[in-house]
């Protein structure tokens, strides 16, 4: 046994590597040199966020390259590969390589603030060390801002960023305290507010953040318990609401949300038992709905909402097959299609959507190669286009 083991040993010299990475990606593409040995049949990736002890593994089959996904932005993972035979004896393991992906910045972060006349943008990220940062287009020039930190803790997650009655930007962080937090330009100034926990939990993800008739913010996160809360102002305080869980199973991932002809609110979840649901406000009751699976898989990660040209709300799901799906109300009834994957590899995290000068739909996803895809209807039939590697 011990001459097969080093048989089938990688051969000196020989090690794992990177093929492709982002660290604004929840995946890593990773590569190694084949063993010499003929006798060996398949490759096992083990990992863990502690440099030399792998607590998750993945096996990779015959293939020289494989993918991990579901990885946590802000964690140190360490890797190594382990060469196997038939009879189930494996080798000593390959070099160890290490990688940290980091919070990317989301969609729903991104606004645009009409001020004096000009037309701003505004992106919201969170940064490595916690601080929550905009890059923005003051009209001339873009420029980084640093916004600091909530009170009493670090931001974690992406923002969910809206305006409000034309009177301020209001961006909502989760803290890694589990509370919720918001930056706010006020007309003069940017303050920080600590919205306070959920009822009986903590908040975690990120929030889904909305205006609704004009008349409040609309806050959404899912708490640790699997329940959906929303944090909300009614024109002249803040109050917290358990929106409790979706029908027969938790809430998992970060809120999409979206109001949809002025006549309610539509904030959706995957399910842990990987359905889609919503939790939508018809003008007098809330109400949950399950809106099943992505047609011969499940979902995965956070739906991406819009709505386009008043004729339908359409919400963007990755599956666990690494497709990208959409579920659509079409004016009468719901119905899912399947985008497919992007070109040459597979989606992966949440998309995030929106529509551009009312002419298209544009869902962009990472893929578990390192690049940003985009998904769009351009009027007359959807596409695909790799949008490349993020810097």
């Amino acid at each position: 046994m011990a001459d097969l083991l080093r048989y089938i040993a990688f051969a000196a010299g020989v090690g794992l590597f990177f093929a492709s990475f982002s660290t604004y990606a929840a995946t890593v593409t990773l590569d190694w040199d084949p063993s010499p040995d003929p006798t060996v049949t398949g490759y096992k990736i083990l990992y863990g966020d502690s440099s030399g002890s792998y607590s998750q593994s993945m096996d990779a089959g015959s293939s020289n390259s494989a993918t991990v996904a579901g990885l946590t932005p802000g964690k140190t993972y360490f890797f190594v590969v382990i060469a196997y035979n038939a009879a189930g004896l494996q080798s000593s393991p390959s070099n160890q390589v290490s990688f940290q992906p980091t919070f990317a910045p989301a969609l729903g972060s991104i606004i645009s603030y009409l001020e004096a006349g000009q037309q701003l943008i505004y992106a919201f990220v969170t940064d490595a060390n916690g601080h929550l940062d905009v890059y923005y287009w003051n009209g001339s020039a873009w420029q980084w801002s640093d916004q600091g930190v909530p009170p009493g803790t670090t931001a974690s997650g992406s923002p969910g960023v809206i305006t409000y009655l034309p009177g301020g930007i209001y961006a909502f962080v989760t803290g890694a305290n589990g509370r919720l937090d918001v930056n706010y330009w006020n007309g003069s100034a940017w303050q920080w507010a600590d919205q306070g926990v959920p009822p009986g939990t903590t908040a975690s993800g990120s929030p889904g953040v909305i205006t609704y008739l004009a008349t409040g913010i609309y806050a959404f996160v899912t708490g640790a318990n699997g329940h959906l809360d929303v944090n909300y102002w009614n024109g002249s305080a803040w109050q917290w609401a358990d929106q409790g869980a979706p029908p027969g199973t938790t809430a998992s991932g970060s809120p999409g949300v979206i109001t949809y002809l002025a006549t309610g609110i539509y904030a959706f979840v995957t399910g842990a038992n990987g359905h889609l649901y919503v939790n939508y406000w018809n003008g007098s009751t809330w109400q949950w709905a399950d809106q099943g699976v992505p047609p011969a898989t499940t979902a995965s990660g956070s739906p991406g909402i819009i709505t386009y040209l008043e004729g339908g709300i359409y919400a963007f799901v990755t599956g666990a097959n690494g497709d990208l799906y959409v579920s659509y109300w079409n004016g009468s009834t719901w119905q899912w299609a399947d985008q497919g994957a992007p070109s040459a590899t597979k989606a992966s995290g949440s998309p995030g959507v929106i529509t551009y000068l009312a002419t298209g739909i544009y869902a962009f996803v990472t893929g578990a190669n390192g690049h940003l895809h985009v998904n769009y209807w351009g009027g007359s039939a959807w596409q695909w286009a790799d949008q490349g590697l993020v810097p």
